[in-house]
């Protein structure tokens, strides 16, 4: 009769033990709820993958990554990823993503609402129809489009029709209890052209990549090999963005390439990331190009970008306008010098850390990129200062400043 006693008094143990451990289990949880309970939740409305806009995914990425590293102990960071509806038929662009864009992305938002929203691109400012508008924040990066098409910009104009899906955003973006501005010159361009109220603005700039850094000479050599391109002796200049984005202004960096190739004492070439159009190739055949041009496709994931930037000699960047101006940014934090355009937002991110002229000054941007190939000092010089200049801008103090607005919205206050 003892074993069965026995056995009797160790199976009441265990189940003991078993609810001591599901006691300690719910009150972890508990613990965990009231915590979160505690802080006040921000939803972060990203873009929909399907957009494939790299700037954005750096922009959010670094967003959230900062609440979470330096604001962890202050607010609940919850990003808010759709996914297109499956039931309609369609790809990218089609009815499929008009219709989980501009009606389930709403609905979407509604159940996924937290103590105060940031919407990460002002496309998606259409949320605030379910989203408490003075309790939403809305980054505005640049407003290309409307400015295209009011003949405001510079260059070849690319938006022969009104953009009303643009101007239906902005209307939004006008309800937002604090818009977030890229750039002092994004912030003028909202008073102007989109009747903001400059009250509800604030200017603050975002922080360098995680992924930006200085190769060695081992690096470099390694990532020039992986890329197929030629050793440091051929001299290599980069170009960032696609044909479709007109405003990068590449018809100039072709024939500064032509000027180039003509006058430099060592080879010369040219790279650029992403697909090639039909368009594209016909002006590299006309200028007769093609030989000193390099075509890197479509990397699959935008880190890879830091192997690009340390390939390279130098960044030519003469765009008619920019919101913000990542490249530029990147390079300098990679140490690569930059030769840039003087408009827009570009001045506020370069200063003096690189080379500036006006986006067409052929001649100017020449003789700047003939300078900075030369490598007799003066690169190493604009290495140097882009390095100093991209470390002002970092996600501390973005993150800082991010989080001072949702103080004010969540306390009924204003942003500014």
């Amino acid at each position: 009769m003892a074993i069965p006693y026995l056995k009797q008094e160790t199976g009441g143990d265990s189940k003991r033990a078993c609810t001591d451990a599901r006691d300690r289990e719910f009150a972890a949880i508990s613990n965990i709820d009231a915590r979160r309970k505690a802080y006040p939740r921000v939803s972060i409305f990203r873009d929909f993958a399907e957009d494939r806009r790299t700037s954005m995914d750096i922009y959010a990425d670094g967003l959230a990554g900062a609440l979470r590293d330096f604001a962890g102990s202050r607010f609940e960071v919850c990003e808010q990823l759709p996914r297109p509806l499956k039931f309609v038929p369609g790809k990218t662009g089609s009815l499929r993503m008009r219709i989980s864009r501009n009606l389930y992305y709403p609905w979407f938002a509604r159940r996924h609402r937290g103590d105060v929203n940031h919407i990460v691109d002002h496309g998606y400012a259409h949320l605030l129809q379910t989203l408490d508008p003075n309790r939403t924040v809305v980054t505005v990066h640049d407003l290309i489009p409307l400015l295209s098409w009011k003949g405001c910009l510079p260059g070849p104009t690319r938006y022969p029709h009104r953009p009303v899906l643009f101007e239906r955003a902005l209307g939004y973006v006008r309800r937002a209890g604090c818009v977030v501005a890229d750039s002092e010159s994004t912030r003028k361009d909202l008073v102007e052209h989109c009747g903001c109220e400059a009250g509800r603005i604030r200017v603050a700039y975002p922080g360098v990549p995680s992924w930006c850094r200085v190769y060695s000479a081992a690096e470099r050599r390694e990532a020039r090999r992986n890329f197929g391109l030629p050793d440091f002796e051929t001299r290599l200049i980069l170009i960032t963005g696609s044909e479709l984005q007109w405003y990068k202004n590449h018809p100039t960096c072709i024939r500064v390439l032509a000027r180039l190739v003509e006058s430099c004492p060592w080879p010369v070439k040219m790279v650029r990331t992403g697909g090639v159009s039909r368009e594209w190739l016909q002006l590299l055949a006309e200028t007769g190009m093609q030989p000193h041009f390099v075509q890197i496709p479509r990397l699959d994931r935008h880190t890879a970008m830091a192997d690009i930037y340390n390939s390279v000699d130098c960044l030519l960047f003469p765009s008619w306008y920019e919101g913000f101006g990542w490249p530029p940014l990147e390079a300098m934090a990679c140490g690569v010098p930059v030769i840039t355009s003087n408009a827009a937002s570009l001045p506020e991110i370069v200063g003096d850390a690189g080379l500036m002229c006006a986006p067409d000054d052929i001649e100017e941007l020449t003789k700047g990129v003939f300078s900075l190939l030369r490598r007799d000092g003066l690169n190493e010089r604009f290495t140097e200062a882009g390095l100093k200049r991209a470390a002002r801008f970092t996600w501390r103090v973005y993150a800082e400043q991010i989080c001072q607005i949702y103080d004010s919205l969540i306390g009924g206050a204003s942003c500014c």
